[in-house]
């Protein structure tokens, strides 16, 4: 058996003879320097922690956590958003009401702060994961459970948040 012939076995029910749409392909994780624009956004003694290219809502960006904030970067030098982390905020992981149509669901993640929601789209899974997990203390242990030196990195990142001076 070739993996065409495995590849549409696992598009077609074996039950009732229904056809899936191919799988999402899912996003590559970042690899390399983040683009230059990043470098120029960030404070003295401002820490980049993760980035990622993905879409707020539409619009096709990067979007950079640091040791103080969350910042949505499109083009070259325009800076969409720039909110204080170390705010009171909810994350949740998975589809929302504004996922367009061919992005996963698990590369999804929505920040919802008190005066803000944000909607990020297209995020490689395990970035996504990252991003949550470095936002919310108590992501760490439910989603890296067995990597311990991801779980330090994290709660080391969760200090430095929790000293940030933007408020």
């Amino acid at each position: 058996m070739c993996a065409e012939d495995v590849k549409a076995a696992a598009l077609a029910c074996r039950f009732c003879g229904h056809r899936f749409t191919d799988a999402l392909a899912v996003p590559p994780r970042p690899e390399g320097p983040p683009p230059d624009v990043v470098g120029t956004v960030l404070g003295a003694a401002e820490e980049l922690f993760v980035w990622s290219p993905c879409q707020l809502t539409y619009s096709a960006g990067t979007l950079v956590i640091t040791s103080d904030r969350v910042l949505y970067l499109t083009g070259a030098d325009f800076l969409l958003i720039n909110h204080p982390l170390n705010v009171k905020r909810k994350i949740r992981l998975g589809a929302s009401p504004t996922t367009p149509e061919g992005c996963r669901p698990d590369g999804t993640l929505v920040f919802d702060f008190e005066d803000q929601r944000l909607d990020f789209h297209g995020l490689n899974p395990d970035v996504a994961n990252e991003i949550a997990a470095t936002a919310i203390p108590g992501f760490v242990d439910r989603l890296f459970s067995d990597d311990a030196d991801m779980q330090m990195r994290l709660r080391d990142r969760h200090e430095k948040i929790d000293r940030s001076t933007l408020r």
